[in-house]
């Protein structure tokens, strides 16, 4: 069989098997690559003088590591303190802030996922790690034994920004015979949309995912300077396009509404990258280097990169939640 009609079954074929392998990755997590995880910025304005801490309930029982905290099963217990390393949370904190969300019971079913932040020193809830969809606002003032609770609210975007002024919070009307569950009356969206916020964090999971490739470049031999330079502005537009268009653009429209659409399109969106990568390398790439390579070769390499910034992006998420 001539080579050209090789190349031509050659290709699909490998494209599928990649894509078959991808699909079926992508159903065992949803942190894929070193894409962006959804996340949940609520600021407080007025804090006041009383010691507060707050966190964010969800209308999920589990959201990626996350989950509820079940008594007859004590391995189920976690502890994330936002802007605390674990070696320095004192035990009684700990168990007393850790207890009073745990027993705070939500009158619409909404669960404590045992993630909380020290308001009054961070002067914010950051929630980087999977934020939940539909949410609720819960503060614990340790001194006073008070609660206060939003209403229901729902992300509006890929990373939602919120704005709560605690001088607005009102304990007149409570729900509670004694008085300590007071009402959050606003979660304001951010208006207009702090755009300038994503672009950091949006450079810095592309640097990382172009030096990533050029990594696994280098082990396949590829060290001309003008394929580093396809890899690089491949990577950069398929990039943008994924993060800002697809994601942030589309999410924040609400063009896809539907409860966890957004990870199955992403994950498409990841898939339809590769295949984008494994055409422009094969078509252009054998153009600049020194020995040309079958098409199925820059497949190879295009899933080694992607299979690498799948691990990392995995890892990366928990060292540096910020940027994803």
């Amino acid at each position: 069989m001539p080579n050209d009609s090789k190349n031509r079954i050659m290709i699909p074929a490998l494209l599928c098997l990649c894509l078959l392998f991808f699909s079926v990755v992508f159903q065992i997590t949803v942190c894929a690559d070193t894409g962006p995880k959804p996340s949940l910025i609520i600021d407080f304005t007025n804090l006041g003088g009383e010691i507060c801490y707050g966190t964010v309930l969800s209308d999920e029982w589990q959201i990626g590591p996350l989950h509820v905290y079940y008594p007859e099963y004590e391995a189920t217990r976690l502890t994330f303190v936002e802007g605390y390393e674990s070696d320095d949370i004192p035990e009684d904190f700990e168990s007393d802030i850790w207890s009073a969300f745990v027993e705070f019971k939500d009158p619409d079913g909404f669960h404590f996922l045992q993630l909380w932040t020290n308001v009054s020193e961070i002067g914010g809830i950051h929630w980087n790690w999977w934020a939940p969809s539909k949410f609720k606002v819960l503060l614990y003032y340790p001194e006073s034994g008070r609660y206060a609770v939003s209403g229901i609210c729902e992300r509006y975007a890929y990373d939602s920004y919120y704005t709560i002024d605690m001088a607005l919070i009102d304990f007149s009307q409570s729900d509670t015979a004694d008085g300590t569950v007071g009402s959050i009356p606003s979660v304001t969206k951010a208006n207009p949309y702090p755009w300038e916020k994503e672009i950091l964090p949006l450079l810095a999971r592309i640097s990382i995912t172009i030096g990533l490739e050029i990594g696994v470049a280098l082990i396949f031999r590829l060290w001309q300077k003008r394929t580093l330079l396809v890899i690089s502005v491949t990577n950069v537009l398929t990039q943008v396009m994924l993060n800002l268009v697809a994601l942030n653009i589309n999410v924040y429209w609400k063009i896809w509404k539907i409860k966890y659409q957004y990870v199955r399109n992403y994950l498409m969106l990841e898939a339809a990258v590769f295949v984008v990568e494994c055409i422009v390398y094969s078509l252009v790439l054998n153009k600049f280097t020194d020995k040309r390579h079958k098409p199925w070769f820059y497949a190879a390499y295009s899933l080694a990169a992607n299979v690498l910034s799948f691990v990392a992006g995995i890892l990366l998420s928990y060292v540096i939640p910020d940027i994803f």
